[in-house]
């Protein structure tokens, strides 16, 4: 259910509940925002994914000894590895390229993320294109690095669910 509220639609009540609040200009209505919209997803991804591990990797290490918080851990999470980095690259990549939330939750220039300040290369009357082409490129940049560095883990968690056997 909460993945089919766009994000579009929910903006004005989020502007009245954080004002209400008094958290407009702050850090914690921008990450509210995000935690609330990238959860769904998340657990739609995870949930299907740890339905796949099988339970008798859990009995297994009850029968040697761990707690259920112990086996989760040390024998599920490890399992898990590959499709938890995939969710957290996706939820990484939307949040920094989110511009949104922040335009409209932060007033304070200090407080711009990235995205909202390329904004700021372009007004009314001309565009600074060699400076806001300069600061698109150093903002893909984490991205890329991102990648580069999570390209096996992300692979595996892609494919992983897509072959039985």
């Amino acid at each position: 259910m909460g993945m089919s509220i766009p994000t579009y639609a929910a903006i004005v009540p989020l502007f009245a509940m954080f004002n209400k609040l008094q958290l407009l200009d702050s850090y914690i209505a921008v990450i509210i925002a995000h935690v609330v919209f990238a959860l769904p997803m998340t657990v739609f991804i995870l949930a299907g994914f740890f339905s796949t591990i099988p339970k008798e990797l859990e009995e297994a290490a009850i029968m040697d000894g761990c707690s259920v918080i112990q086996s989760f851990f040390k024998i599920i999470l490890p399992v898990a590895k590959s499709s938890v980095v995939t969710v957290a690259v996706i939820n990484f990549i939307n949040i920094w390229n989110d511009l949104l939330f922040a335009q409209v939750f932060l007033t304070a220039e200090n407080k711009m993320p990235l995205p909202v300040a390329l904004t700021t290369f372009a007004d009314l009357d001309s565009v600074d294109y060699t400076g806001l082409l300069a600061a698109v490129v150093l903002s893909v940049i984490p991205t890329i690095v991102i990648y580069i560095i999570l390209h096996d883990q992300i692979m595996d968690g892609m494919t992983s669910g897509a072959v039985k056997g």
